[in-house]
């Protein structure tokens, strides 16, 4: 898991179309450095696991939120805001909060990538033209 909080923590991400989607969205939010003021960008990397990252960031992946329900289970239901299949990647939001914050995941679309992760993403994901 990579957070990333300035321009030089981008430009060290080795997948040039991810690299271009984390630029366009900056861009978007016209953000400056440091990142965080709107939440975390996060770039999950081979042997993240959705329980990892889950720990690691507060938010519920394969967890249920609105109740014990696990990815997988008739009961389970998805917390995220929205969840977009992209070029190279999947990009997954989550709003913490009523201001805004929130957290964006960008998963690579990639073998190395946990599976359980990608089956997650690939179930929910909507795809961008």
């Amino acid at each position: 898991m990579r957070v990333l909080r300035n321009n030089k923590d981008v430009e060290a991400i080795h997948q040039p179309g991810i690299r271009q989607l984390i630029h366009q969205r900056l861009s978007e939010l016209d953000l400056d450095e440091p990142y965080d003021r709107m939440g975390e960008l996060i770039l999950v990397e081979p042997g993240d696991t959705p329980a990892f990252l889950e720990d690691r960031t507060g938010i519920w992946i394969t967890s249920g939120i609105f109740g014990d329900a696990k990815y997988g289970e008739e009961a389970f239901m998805p917390s995220f805001e929205w969840l977009e299949h992209q070029a190279d990647c999947y990009e997954m939001l989550f709003v913490i909060s009523d201001d805004g914050f929130g957290t964006v995941l960008f998963v690579p679309d990639d073998v190395d990538i946990d599976p359980d992760l990608l089956a997650f993403c690939r179930e929910y994901a909507t795809t961008t033209a």
